[in-house]
């Protein structure tokens, strides 16, 4: 529970800190005619460059939030000074935390699937809406236009009741969702919508390119965090893979121990239950890596087998966070999800007989330190490699060096 509130409290700190910097430095650059000039043409570099990677990555959901902020600007943007401006922000207002909530909440299908350019068309039918509204008038927007928030006498914001009701419960939701699946794509989200909610209360250009382009820039450093993922994250278990565990071992110094961990009869299993269930396993295992004591960081380094790196550490002092470790693996019991047994656990009343079934799982570990005889990184793996095989030799289950 600890360990969720601090990673989320993780999550945050980027789009939260974004919002909070941007509103702390704005009364600079209101002042600074020359930052001003930049400040109107940075939407347009930020969402591009984000939209960009976002294409070449086939980054779904971020691609149609970014369309939909930059749309939205465009519109409000383009119709200032003019009649028709109060159906048109009226209709931005509304519109951009309802398709910003939809498409958080989409998986990711692709841009260029069929769903995709379903989300395609959906976003001009919109404007075709907006169209529309513009034709028939402000009356044709008034219902959602009265009652605006105000205090005593004073407007405090120029942003209809409805749409102030969209983006707190916008906000809420993504924010909400991100503590639940600790995605950092919706810690962003959230961000960004809030710096948007921001630039259309101000309601004026240049505030609003402003804020506008500190959401661009939240949803860059999505895009951002999702490709390095891809690069240096393990699909399956989420933790670092060879390309991240390649370059930590380019920063290891004198001192280091490498362990290398495989489960156990993880073939046989794989066999008897099935890969999903050892897809399960694996998941399982790698929840123990990843909060390994003595400093160790864990790599997925292929198939079964893991890595744990110890900067600084000798294998005097790491051997007992190995042994640690293997017992909470062994002394946890493994539950077999049943073939008729659906995702969401059922209270125990109702579970049938059978779905719940637990196996013991259990890794053998071998470890070595760079020592004078192992003065490579290579050397110290493959003596650790050597150590994994004795372990296994032995009989599993056991840490070997």
């Amino acid at each position: 529970m600890k360990s969720g509130v601090i990673k989320s409290l993780y999550l945050m700190s980027i789009p939260v800190g974004s919002l909070l910097l941007a509103y702390a430095l704005w009364p600079a650059v209101q002042s600074d005619p020359a930052l001003a000039r930049l400040v109107r043409h940075a939407p347009h570099v930020l969402f591009g460059a984000a939209l960009a990677l976002a294409w070449r990555f086939n980054q779904s959901r971020v691609f149609f939030m970014l369309l939909v902020f930059l749309v939205g600007y465009l519109f409000v943007t383009g119709w200032a000074g003019q009649a028709e401006y109060a159906v048109v922000y009226t209709a931005v207002s509304v519109l951009v935390p309802v398709n910003t909530l939809l498409f958080a909440f989409l998986k990711e299908r692709g841009i260029l699937t069929t769903r995709g350019k379903c989300y395609l068309a959906f976003l001009p039918a919109q404007v075709l809406v907006v169209a529309l509204w513009w034709a028939a008038g402000e009356e044709a927007v008034q219902f959602l236009q009265t009652g605006v928030l105000n205090s005593g006498s004073m407007h405090w914001t120029p942003l209809p009741v409805l749409s102030v009701l969209l983006f707190l419960a916008a906000v809420v939701g993504l924010t909400a969702r991100m503590v639940y699946t600790q995605s950092f794509a919706d810690g962003c989200s959230a961000g960004a919508l809030a710096a948007a909610a921001l630039g259309l209360h101000f309601d004026s250009v240049l505030e609003l390119s402003y804020f506008t382009a500190v959401a661009g820039l939240i949803l860059l450093v999505a895009v951002l965090q999702r490709m390095y993922a891809m690069a240096y994250l393990d699909e399956l278990t989420g933790l670092p893979g060879r390309r991240a565990l390649r370059e930590e071992k380019m920063k290891l110094g004198d001192s280091f121990t490498l362990a290398l961990v495989d489960v156990d009869h993880f073939k046989q299993f794989n066999d008897r239950y099935g890969h999903a269930a050892g897809d399960e396993v694996l998941r399982f295992v790698a929840s123990f890596l990843r909060q390994v004591s003595g400093g160790g960081k864990a790599f997925r380094y292929g198939g079964e087998e893991f890595v744990l790196v110890f900067p600084g550490r000798g294998l005097k002092d790491t051997l007992p966070h190995l042994e640690t470790l293997r017992e909470k693996i062994a002394g946890r019991p493994f539950v077999l999800r049943g073939k008729d047994r659906s995702k969401e656990k059922p209270p125990k009343e109702r579970q049938p007989r059978g779905s719940n079934r637990k196996v013991t799982i259990t890794v053998s570990v071998g470890a070595a330190e760079k020592r004078r005889e192992h003065k490579t990184c290579a050397d110290v793996f493959r003596a650790a490699d050597a150590a994994l095989y004795r372990a296994k030799k032995k009989g599993r289950n056991r840490v070997s060096t």
